[in-house]
């Protein structure tokens, strides 16, 4: 499967996942219900990993490891655990913008990286250089979260 094929089928399953939690309620969204998550707790864990790992890709598209030094990624139950907690007193809404922002982020920063990590990392020409999000469907659980995310998309647009 290519990069573009991944990427693409990244976009149908992101467009799923905010069809899925369009219209919840802010009790629906904190309701602990997985373990100690709810969907706010899942989309923080979710957008938490893409901020990491767009940092990851950054590194590799400029010829450096992935991995900063000094960081370890094998507990990944504290990575988690920092991800959701980090947003949990944080409004359903900001955190639903946050994951648009990182998901955009983490497929621009997917886009720049060199097609084998074995090769030496180029600079992006600013023709390739696609936009932060090619999201398609309304990504608002309340109308204020679906304009952000547009102002967002209108932002990032080459």
């Amino acid at each position: 499967m290519s990069r573009d094929d991944i990427l693409k089928r990244l976009d149908a399953e992101f467009d799923s996942l905010l069809k899925s939690i369009d219209g919840l309620s802010d009790e629906q969204m904190t309701t602990v219900w997985f373990g100690e998550w709810g969907v706010r707790d899942i989309l923080a864990h979710v957008a938490g990993w893409h901020w990491e790992m767009t940092g990851a890709f950054q590194r590799i598209a400029k010829g450096e490891r992935p991995v900063p030094e000094g960081v370890d990624y094998n507990d990944a139950d504290s990575w988690n655990a920092r991800f959701s907690g980090d947003k949990r007193e944080i409004d359903p809404d900001e955190v639903v913008e946050d994951l648009i922002a990182s998901k955009g982020a983490f497929v621009a920063a997917a886009r720049n990286c060199p097609k084998s990590a074995s090769k030496k990392a180029r600079p992006p020409s600013a023709s390739s250089t696609p936009p932060a999000s090619t999201t398609t469907v309304s990504t608002s659980r309340k109308s204020a979260s679906g304009a952000s995310a547009r102002a967002y998309e209108r932002r990032h647009r080459p």
